[in-house]
């Protein structure tokens, strides 16, 4: 909320730390990225691969707006045991790699 003198920024909520100067504040709401909206382009959650171990915004609790996420077991191809030839060469090896990926429902 914004202070009477013009300048300052007051926050709205006894837990909302008040701004810094390094902090970027935004004046009007954020839209809801976790549904997929056309108006916005965001596609968003359902689906996403999440970290179901971490605390932060990656981590499924958070990324995933509460609906869950599951377990999935999955088998790639991807490059390894890549080796760089003198001068501008890379070759790689394909391997195949068995991954366990969360992802949000």
């Amino acid at each position: 909320m914004g202070g009477n003198d013009g300048k300052t920024i007051i926050p709205v909520g006894h837990n909302i730390k008040p701004p810094d100067k390094q902090d970027l504040i935004y004046s009007a709401d954020s839209p809801d990225f976790c549904q997929a909206n056309r108006k916005t382009g965001s596609p968003g959650t359902r689906g996403r691969v999440c970290n179901s171990t971490a605390m932060d915004v990656g981590g499924c609790d958070l990324l995933c707006c509460g609906r869950g996420y599951r377990e999935e077991t999955v088998v790639v191809e991807e490059s390894c045991l890549c080796r760089f030839h003198w001068c501008c060469v890379v070759n790689c090896n394909k391997c195949t790699v068995r991954k366990e990926l969360s992802m949000c429902l």
